[in-house]
């Protein structure tokens, strides 16, 4: 499965290993929706944002999730110009996570009333350029996961 990330104007296009999609939301929030990655449950996303560690920018943070592992978070908020757009997507927010053995992608689109949770598991392969914001997790990647 590959995901395109945008950041910073950039455009990185990450290949995984597995895509779950988790069911529509009738809530605005996504809050008790449990998932696992690599033996590790997740209440939700809250989990990823236990604690902040630095802010990068306006957009970006560095946070310290459940299992005390770094989380690169991305925030993006569209325009709304109705109500329909209010209610599909006004939010969109981005994980990296570092799960103990390896690298996924959370995404979540939050609307006035609905939502979209979806888990990329396992990242295999990305352009070069990327390390920058995978080495924010401080861990060690291997370099074969990286591309020209």
């Amino acid at each position: 499965m590959i995901y395109e990330f945008r950041i910073d104007g950039e455009i990185f296009h990450m290949e995984f290993e597995e895509h779950e999609e988790a069911p529509k939301a009738v809530e605005r929030d996504l809050y008790g929706y449990t998932y696992m990655l690599n033996d590790r449950t997740y209440q939700d996303v809250s989990a990823f944002k236990k604690e902040k560690i630095r802010q990068r920018d306006i957009y970006t943070a560095i946070y310290e999730d459940d299992y005390g592992e770094r989380v690169f978070y991305c925030h993006t908020s569209l325009p709304t110009f109705d109500l329909g757009d209010r209610e599909w997507d006004s939010a969109f927010d981005k994980y990296i996570v570092y799960d103990g053995k390896d690298i996924n992608l959370v995404t979540s689109r939050q609307g006035y009333r609905i939502a979209e949770l979806n888990i990329y598991k396992k990242l295999l392969s990305v352009e070069r350029g990327f390390e920058k914001y995978i080495n924010e997790l401080g861990y060690p990647v291997e370099q074969s996961i990286y591309r020209e």
